[in-house]
């Protein structure tokens, strides 16, 4: 066994250390270099983007209770395909589609509101696609109509100085604080939530593989670069948004155009855009990470890669790929893989569409892989502290750093677990909503602890996203099917 991999094993000898360890095992473990004074350092207070960090390892050090209760919900019928992003005031960031939620022939969406979500609903302004909150109280502090119903699948990604970066169909906008626009830089192709590098600037990496970095004061773009293993592909729709011809479901989320320009990015069908995910970016090299896909030896096939970005020479680099099925050969016949989350060492943990579980190291090589049980995931892997890794699927399990099975709990975990800084497991749980549409409303808020046993549950929406924590505990759930974000008290 190497030195680097003893501390973790020593990491977990009580979890009474659960939050004092991590700074001792890890001393550099999610901190913002000293010498970046951009990138957001929620890591240890907060939930910045979509998968809480630039690691995209949905792991805060903030804390919760074992149960919650509801306090409110916001947004009523408004699809949140991602998640809800905290700013350094507290306040709540989050981006919708559109404002029918998973329409019931027989019991609408509205009619389904609580009286009090329902006036609040009712009394917003229409057209608008990114949305500021009261934490508290859920009310609304700032929208705006300039963004389209393409910010769906980009959750807003919240700097140290509390500005907003988020994207829409064609366009990723800068705000302030406040709300007031500072810039916005036409894009080709939907990205899937940008993220910023240790410089600061923003890269963002659209569905078809174009690779950019834009100056984070001006928007201008430095860099572009286009990932190898998509060069050749021609972007095109997925279905036809006037006769709806090979439509994979009902959109209801989103408009018809966007839906058929991304669709099989939501569905992990073969017939899908390149990039889908999210990227990560380490806060410690600075290296960036993306799924895609590549020119394997039967042909097009999924991939991680690794890009580079040199802030002095301002340019931007391909560095490796890492072609899932040349270590797994079934992965050949999927293209789908998960956004990569980082591990406190650097290495790099995702899935592919195969439901394998892989574990890359910073140089491009396999450090370990094993095969998931049960269904293939519908959200990304998470990585706590100690390099543990959680899958939210059925069932929910949980790997150590080199890929000893932790535990697998009797739940099926829906999206992506939450993993807090007292060592407690945030997920939502339910039955698949493909093949048990009516159960989503038998959906629970679930927490569990160290060794996969559940600790409570309650009612709550389905979110199939990630559930964010603010520094009070407060819990704050987006629903893609029954719509809003709800945010729950933690009961300590």
């Amino acid at each position: 066994m190497r030195n680097d991999r003893i501390f973790p094993s020593l990491c977990l000898l009580g979890l009474s250390l659960w939050l004092v360890a991590p700074s001792r095992c890890f001393p550099s473990l999610y901190e913002v270099p000293e010498n970046n004074p951009f990138l957001h350092p929620y890591l240890s207070s907060g939930h910045a983007m979509v998968h809480a960090n630039s690691s995209n390892s949905d792991f805060t050090m903030n804390t919760v209770g074992d149960a919650f209760e509801r306090q409110w919900r916001a947004l009523g019928c408004m699809s949140i395909p991602t998640s809800a992003s905290i700013a350094p005031d507290g306040t709540v960031w989050t981006t919708t589609g559109q404002v029918d939620a998973y329409p019931n022939p027989e019991d609408g969406c509205v009619s389904r509101l609580r009286p009090a979500d329902r006036e609040r609903y009712l009394s917003l302004p229409a057209g608008h696609h990114v949305w500021r909150l009261d934490p508290e109280t859920g009310e609304r502090l700032f929208s705006s109509g300039l963004v389209d119903a393409g910010a769906a699948f980009s959750s807003p990604v919240i700097d140290r100085a509390g500005n907003v970066y988020v994207a829409d169909f064609d366009t990723l906008f800068k705000f302030d604080a406040s709300g007031n626009l500072l810039w916005e830089h036409g894009i080709d192709h939907p990205i899937i939530t940008n993220n910023l590098l240790l410089s600061g600037d923003v890269i963002g990496i659209d569905i078809w593989g174009f690779a950019f970095v834009l100056d984070r004061e001006t928007g201008g773009e430095i860099d572009r670069i286009r990932l190898a293993g998509t060069a050749d592909l021609e972007p095109h729709l997925f279905c036809d948004p006037e006769t709806r011809e090979n439509e994979t479901f009902e959109p209801w989320f989103i408009d018809e155009e966007i839906f058929c320009y991304v669709s099989g990015a939501f569905v992990g069908s073969e017939e899908s855009p390149p990039v889908s995910n999210t990227p990560a970016v380490s806060p410690r090299s600075g290296a960036i990470y993306t799924t895609s896909i590549c020119d394997g030896a039967r042909g097009k096939t999924a991939c991680l890669v690794r890009l580079d970005y040199d802030p002095e020479s301002r340019v931007l680099r391909e560095t490796w790929t890492y072609i899932f099925s040349d270590h797994v050969p079934e992965s050949s016949e999927e293209i789908s893989a998960t956004s990569p989350a980082l591990m406190p060492d650097d290495r790099i943990v995702v899935a592919d569409g195969a439901n394998y579980l892989h574990v890359v190291r910073p140089d491009g090589t396999n450090d370990w892989f094993v095969k998931l049980p049960g269904e293939k995931l519908l959200g990304s892997p998470s990585v706590d502290a100690y390099g543990n890794v959680y899958t939210g699927g059925d069932p929910l399990t949980s790997y150590d750093s080199e890929g000893n099975l932790r535990f697998s709990a009797s739940v099926a975990g829906r999206g992506i677990v939450t993993v807090t800084g007292n060592g407690k497991l945030v997920i939502t749980t339910g039955p698949h909503p493909a093949e048990h549409p009516a159960g989503l409303s038998t959906y629970r808020l679930t927490t569990l602890d160290q060794s996969g046993r559940i600790l409570a549950q309650t009612d709550a929406p389905p979110a199939f996203t990630i559930i964010s924590v603010d520094e009070g505990g407060r819990i704050f759930v987006p629903s893609l099917f029954f719509g809003g974000v709800t945010m729950f008290e933690s009961i300590r």
